[in-house]
């Protein structure tokens, strides 16, 4: 364990290094909390969380300018230090950078950072 505790230290003293380019990023869950079956409505309720990563926006888009594949459209890359975050962000299926929405289309968690790719919405 005492490598693995180094390894996070070290980390974490890299994204306090990185000072102002790290960015606030909020990401959202939204989450059905009632259906009736009488009208078929729905009520949703929506979780936020906010935290600091690095922001990079990706060019993956193919350019083909149709709107229906799910690739088209900004991506975005976010790196965030494990050790800042107790909450599991593999539950949220969006997030907030620069003001642009983006829905996660993939997760990893190393073990001591936390990337996520997004696409805008």
């Amino acid at each position: 364990m005492a490598l693995r505790d180094l390894l996070q230290t070290q980390v974490s003293a890299a994204f306090e290094l990185l000072g102002d380019l790290k960015e606030t990023v909020t990401f959202s869950m939204a989450t059905l909390s009632d259906y009736d079956f009488e009208t078929g409505s729905t009520s949703i309720n929506t979780r936020t969380i906010t935290t600091e990563a690095v922001v990079e926006f990706l060019d993956r888009g193919k350019g083909t300018g149709n709107t229906a594949d799910p690739l088209e459209g900004i991506h975005a890359k976010l790196i965030i230090d494990k050790a800042v975050t107790s909450t599991d962000l593999n539950k949220y299926d969006s997030f907030t950078a620069q003001g642009k929405g983006f829905r996660v289309t993939e997760y990893i968690n190393n073990g001591y950072t936390i990337e996520i790719e997004g696409v805008s919405q």
